[in-house]
């Protein structure tokens, strides 16, 4: 289809059709009077879905059709459907105004009181008025402040929904805080708003993080108690409502993760009209320019890090760390002469071994992807650059083209600050247990080779490993063949879903074992109808063998819960497979992110040792991988899976309530399409007593 073509479909569906409505109604327009078997043959639909779309279209009056046999349909013109969805919705207006009383009164008489439910929740919203209706709601319910992070074109979509009328008619007034990030372009725009936030019922107050920190993803919070945090962002230029995409919850150590967040950029944060005015004043060093030759921004770089004499900090990619680490004679230089190096970089499988050579005369901490990259030379020179490439293998590690260069002492000085502040929130590579991935190139928590000790779930066996196409397994998830299960230890069960796995090494003051979590959003056909899973393995070592143990398992569905209690059998496991209620686990995928969270405490295997409710960020990096193998599992009850599926590595943010950890991006996989064939009780189940081949 055509981008016009898509444009178009996407606005018609924006009136309040299904997606093949719409489709039905374009090809009428553009094909005109039409037979059913017409318009199945040229949409290559089936007849009953297709029935269903001409008669719904048929009753709002969108479609025509003639008396004869067999009838012929043809599509009222664009104009009259815009014109009958603008009644229909102001009729609908109208009508709930009127009743409005009456609803009211009906609802007092059979409401027995107010919802005694208060545990905590998510909502996934989607449409950018229902976004912007709850932010209003949210902002009316205010009792002290509301906190917004946000881009300047974010702001101003805002105030034409309203925002700003809301928090000025709030009764008490309540401080509104924003944190933005503009450009030299946007001031104009910013400072309209600034004026128009500026009323005398509002405690308003705007700031901008210092450069070199980059704005936690966009979220509006209110007095601690609810939250929304954008997938998609709100800088999103297309004019579809549907590519708006945010999470709203109630979980208080959530909503309180994300307040922590917030005001650690709001304390190293400028105000904006300060930085305003910095730009109208003109302030500015002459040594500050862009670099517009390659060559010369590369040659003036190397020259300044062969030139570091006390100290060096470095924000940069994976691949620029290998690199360096083959950088042998500079390397051994900032040893002989102690220079204090310090590395911030994404820790992706593919260069641990630099990090490793690097550790002998560097410090190097985990960052995750996206970081503007950045280098300080003995706190006086600053190099940054504005097209670092991204984590895929095809791009180079620095693209120097448009290189920022500047000696300017506060610049550099207030770039550093922001380095240092990002330096103390990284993880240390020391940290991490930083084992090498399989060559098998498949998701390291279900592939378990002998010859890697550290990366096994125990009791479990992969067999029959071999490279399936994309198509292959998308293919069979369409085609989305349901098995009914009737008995448990014969019958076959299948799953569609879409997930991800982590292996997260919390710092200790967590007081957490090293995990790892299994997750799972299972769609409708599986056999047993949709669910989200999320299976907890915490780390062992026993006389016998050592790796991961699965601890905990909770569960949105009961006839899943039933299933996976029969399937554990004897296994301990089954103690603590739990059901919550749907609002109580999330997953949600938008574009290459997935988040999970949770609203309820995970006891674990660790004597009073709990998981609280938290929530991970996925973002996958990398190409594709497609594989299929045979898991078998079953120490206490024997399990044969067949499993296919499409997966990315992925990068892994970990929200704690009292603190936000990023874990290495080697121990993360988001799982785009997943089938899982179990077959239980099967003779080939033998296998596991005996060597794998």
């Amino acid at each position: 289809m055509s981008q016009s073509n898509e444009q178009v479909l996407k606005t018609i569906q924006g009136l309040g059709l299904t997606r093949l409505d719409s489709q039905v109604y374009i090809f009428l327009s553009k094909k005109g009077v039409q037979k059913g078997s017409e318009i199945t043959k040229g949409l290559k639909v089936q007849k009953q879905p297709l029935y269903r779309s001409l008669k719904n279209l048929q009753k709002k009056g969108i479609v025509s059709t003639t008396l004869e046999h067999p009838a012929r349909f043809s599509a009222v013109s664009f104009d009259k459907v815009v014109d009958l969805f603008v009644q229909a919705k102001m009729a609908e207006a109208r009508r709930i105004q009127e009743s409005k009383n009456d609803l009211l009164a009906s609802w007092q008489a059979i409401s027995v009181g107010e919802s005694s439910d208060s545990s905590a929740k998510f909502t996934v919203i989607e449409g950018r008025g229902y976004i912007y209706a709850k932010i209003i709601h949210m902002i009316k319910e205010s009792k002290n402040y509301l906190s917004t992070i946000s881009t300047v074109k974010g702001l101003f979509r805002a105030e034409q929904f309203g925002v700003m009328d809301a928090v000025d008619d709030c009764t008490p007034r309540i401080r509104y805080r924003v944190l933005t990030q503009f450009s030299k372009q946007e001031m104009e725009m910013l400072e309209r708003l600034l004026d128009n936030m500026n009323r005398p019922n509002v405690l308003f107050e705007a700031r901008t993080p210092e450069l070199g920190l980059n704005l936690f993803p966009e979220m509006v919070i209110r007095d601690d108690e609810e939250a929304v945090f954008f997938i998609s962002p709100m800088t999103d230029t297309s004019t579809s409502q549907q590519t708006d995409v945010c999470l709203w919850t109630n979980c208080k150590s959530l909503v309180q993760a994300m307040t922590a967040v917030f005001e650690d950029l709001w304390h190293n944060s400028t105000q904006v009209q300060d930085k305003i005015n910095e730009i109208h004043t003109g302030k500015s060093t002459p040594k500050t320019y862009m670099f517009s030759d390659r060559e010369l921004a590369y040659k003036k770089y190397t020259e300044a890090i062969n030139s570091a004499s006390r100290e060096l900090t470095i924000l940069t990619t994976s691949q620029a760390v290998r690199e360096m680490a083959k950088q042998k004679q500079l390397v051994d230089r900032w040893s002989t002469k102690q220079i204090s190096v310090r590395i911030m970089a994404p820790l992706i499988w593919n260069n641990l071994e630099a990090v490793q050579r690097l550790q002998q005369s560097c410090k190097i901490k985990h960052v995750p992807i996206g970081y503007l990259g950045t280098t300080i030379i003995d706190g006086r020179e600053l190099f940054q650059f504005k097209n670092s490439p991204s984590e895929n293998e095809k791009n180079g590690f620095i693209d120097f083209e448009d290189t920022l260069y500047s000696n300017d002492s506060e610049y550099v000085e207030k770039t550093e600050k922001m380095l240092d502040y990002l330096w103390r929130n990284a993880q240390p590579a020391t940290s991490i247990a930083l084992e090498p991935m399989t060559e098998l190139s498949i998701n390291a928590a279900d592939i378990l080779p002998e010859n890697y000790p550290t990366r096994k779930i125990l009791g479990s066996k992969v067999a029959d490993i071999k490279n399936l196409s994309e198509a292959e397994v998308v293919n069979k998830i369409i085609q989305g063949k349901r098995f009914k299960v009737r008995d448990f230890a014969k019958d076959v069960n299948r799953l569609y879903g879409t997930g991800g796995s982590v292996i997260i090494h919390p710092p200790s003051c967590l007081n957490l074992p090293d995990l790892m979590l299994e997750f799972m959003h299972v769609e409708k056909q599986s056999s047993l109808g949709a669910a989200d899973t999320l299976t907890v393995y915490q780390w062992f070592k026993t006389d016998i063998d050592v790796g991961y143990v699965p601890v905990a398992w909770i569960i949105s569905n009961k006839k899943v819960v039933y299933f996976a209690k029969k399937m554990l059998g004897n296994n301990p496991l089954v103690n603590n497979v739990n059901l919550v209620k749907e609002e109580e686990i999330n997953i949600h995928v938008h574009g290459s992110r997935l988040f999970v969270g949770w609203t309820v405490p995970i006891k674990l295997q660790t004597v009073n040792t709990v998981l609280p409710p938290a929530c991970l960020i996925l973002e996958s990096y990398g190409n594709l991988h497609s594989v299929g193998y045979i898991l078998l599992t079953g120490r206490f009850n024997a399990v044969k899976t067949v499993i296919e599926k499409n997966f990315y590595e992925a990068f892994v943010t970990f929200m704690h309530p009292q603190s936000m950890y990023s874990g290495p991006g080697t121990d993360g996989f988001f799982c785009r399409d997943y089938i899982a064939t179990m077959y239980p009780e099967t003779s080939q189940l033998k296998s596991l007593q005996k060597p794998m081949t």
